[in-house]
């Protein structure tokens, strides 16, 4: 076995094709994961004779991610034994194969069971893909980990009128758009074989359940988890409750939404720079409870569209903030290890959304879930402010 202290890490030295590999990681999410809310309504009204389809629909929509996040641990250690390439060849074919297979599905607990399956996959890809960065330059970290949002952003801004067009014409053909991700893994065969992690003290996130991240951290993580998928996978549900109900133009008020959060990723880096990565954190949080107050008590389509594209704009920095600032938290642990604590605490909860969502809005109307995440992002605001200080002080 090579010996991490002598030998050079391959993953700060990656070539194009290589880097591009991580980078893109983030389109596996968009498509695999997000892709499909534009469809959700339509993939509803087909199985509506079903018990509680409408749920049934929207937890297939949303089992992905609590999947890919369960998941995250296990694929950090699978990565350590096996490797970053081989974990993301394997893991993108399986995205790819279940993404797909969607279209043959008879009953929603089949596709229940498929996306799950999807979202292990998501797993390996993306544990590996942020993983992989981590290992890079502290420069060079920014610089990809603001790429990666800004890139399965940019690809949102296509696949959510892809899939609103082909659910028009037949529900089915929706998952045919998880084909796009075959050149990804052709991209992943360039990554290196076996990349040696950085020297860290392995027990000091072992020993922990946190993996060495501060509490207030987790908390945001799991908070900003449910403003991620507030945006394409419950608003299709609120918008046909305004009257918005051709999946075209749902899909088009999520591509438009998707713009903002490619702006909010591209601005990262800048931003990360200016005022540094906690700064860029809490102008993440206070820019997304700004959009979700707007949405949630706008009263006015034009206020609640507005609403959703600024929580778009704050997910867009949250994302490549929330794992920078994870990195530089807990130094002496090893990058997949934090990668996956990350990964579970913002998508393993995103499971309880529509369960929350729905007992929310019908107790204050469709669109109180949106002034809800507002309030959670103002107590993660807070959260880290006063943590952040008494780590200081400490």
């Amino acid at each position: 076995m090579r010996d991490p202290a002598t030998t050079a890490n391959p993953m700060e030295n990656l070539g194009l094709l290589a880097t591009a590999a991580l980078i893109f990681s983030s389109v596996a999410i968009t498509i695999g994961v997000f892709g499909i809310g534009a469809a959700l309504p339509r993939i509803a009204d087909a199985f509506a004779a079903e018990p509680n389809a409408r749920l049934m629909v929207q937890i297939a929509g949303g089992i992905a991610a609590p999947a890919f996040a369960i998941a995250s641990p296990f694929a950090g250690r699978f990565i350590s034994r096996h490797g970053e390439r081989t974990t993301y060849v394997w893991s993108i074919w399986l995205v790819i194969l279940t993404g797909t297979a969607g279209a043959l599905v008879t009953a929603p607990w089949q596709l229940i069971a498929l996306r799950a399956l999807l979202g292990v996959g998501i797993a390996g890809v993306i544990t590996a893909a942020k993983g992989g960065i981590g290992q890079t330059g502290e420069r060079r970290r920014h610089l990809l980990y603001s790429l990666v949002a800004f890139l399965g952003s940019a690809a949102g801004i296509a696949i959510y009128p892809v899939v609103g067009a082909l659910a028009k014409i037949e529900w089915r053909y929706a998952f045919l758009s998880n084909l796009l991700l075959i050149p990804l893994a052709l991209l992943a065969l360039t990554l290196p074989r076996l990349a040696v992690p950085r020297v860290v003290d392995r027990k000091a996130g072992s020993r922990s359940l946190t993996a060495g991240l501060p509490l207030e951290l987790i908390f945001t993580a799991v908070a900003c988890g449910w403003a991620i998928v507030m945006v394409p996978l419950h608003a299709p549900f609120y918008l046909k409750s305004v009257g918005i109900t051709d999946p075209v133009h749902i899909g088009s008020v999520l591509s438009i939404a998707s713009t903002f959060t490619l702006a909010g990723a591209l601005g990262y880096t800048l931003v990360q720079r200016l005022v540094g990565t906690r700064t860029a954190l809490a102008l993440a949080l206070g820019v997304i409870a700004t959009g979700a107050f707007l949405t949630g008590l706008g009263g006015v389509w034009p206020l609640e569209f507005a609403g959703l594209c600024l929580a778009a704009l704050g997910t867009g920095v949250f994302a490549g903030a929330i794992y920078a600032y994870a990195m530089e938290s807990a130094p002496r642990t090893a990058p997949g290890e934090i990668a996956g604590m990350v990964n579970l605490s913002m998508y393993g909860p995103q499971i309880l959304f529509p369960m929350a969502a729905g007992a929310v809005s019908a107790a204050f109307g469709p669109a109180s879930p949106y002034a809800m995440v507002g309030v959670l992002m103002v107590v993660a605001m807070l959260a880290n402010h006063f943590g952040g200080r008494r780590r200081a002080e400490a």
